[in-house]
């Protein structure tokens, strides 16, 4: 995400849901999927899309 303020918005809504659902953030910029320390993928809408086993790694 493009700053800090951003990221912390998009994972906001995620963070209030308890349940073993993966949550996932998708961005349009192209960067390597990362896992934060609550369990939050950030990851491209373009891998998402465009790759059937972008949650193999994660």
């Amino acid at each position: 995400m493009r700053t800090p303020e951003k990221a912390v918005q998009g994972k906001a809504s995620l963070l209030g849901i308890n349940d073993s659902f993966k949550k996932v953030v998708l961005v349009r910029d192209v960067v390597k999927p990362l896992r934060d320390e609550r369990g939050v993928v950030t990851m491209s809408v373009f891998d998402f899309l465009l790759d059937e086993n972008s949650f193999a790694g994660i």
